[in-house]
């Protein structure tokens, strides 16, 4: 009787623990860039490879994960978009995959270089910056450099 309730506080746990990691995040850049208009609040834009990038892997692990961007994030409203490796992302499977075709297109209308790039908005959706690149900045430095940019 014991092991259905213990499983059962463990499976409700973690499930808000999930929840919680993952409230800042969206993902539908359309839906992020409406919700930032309604609540008057800057937008940050994150063009990733999270599964194969390096450098945006790094970047999360030292700055975007970290309890001091979390409470830089409360204020924001940010999007991450996730891109697959060059070879998924080759002409042909571009073009035969609408989803995939519609992110290409963010990218090439957003004018991202590499990978990772954020683009940070200020509330009334003027950009302020454009990072392309993770060289190792700890959270402190990395968030110095969004918020000179909003001023």
């Amino acid at each position: 009787m014991k092991l259905p309730r213990l499983l059962a506080l463990f499976i409700a746990l973690g499930g808000v623990a999930f929840a919680v990691a993952d409230e800042p995040w969206m993902t539908d850049l359309e839906a992020a860039k409406a919700r930032a208009a309604r609540e008057h609040k800057p937008l940050l834009i994150e063009f990733t490879g999270s599964a194969w990038c390096p450098p945006c892997i790094a970047l999360h692990k030292n700055v975007l994960s970290t309890a001091e961007f979390a409470a830089f994030s409360r204020d924001i409203v940010w999007v991450a978009l996730d891109y697959p490796t060059l070879a998924e992302r080759a002409p042909e499977k571009v073009k035969a995959n609408p989803a995939l075709a519609r992110l290409m297109a963010v990218k090439d209308k957003y004018e991202v270089p590499g990978f990772p790039t954020l683009i940070y908005y200020d509330a009334e959706g003027k950009q302020r910056v454009k990072i392309t690149g993770y060289g190792g900045d700890t959270t402190s430095v990395f968030l110095a450099k969004l918020n000179a940019s909003a001023k």
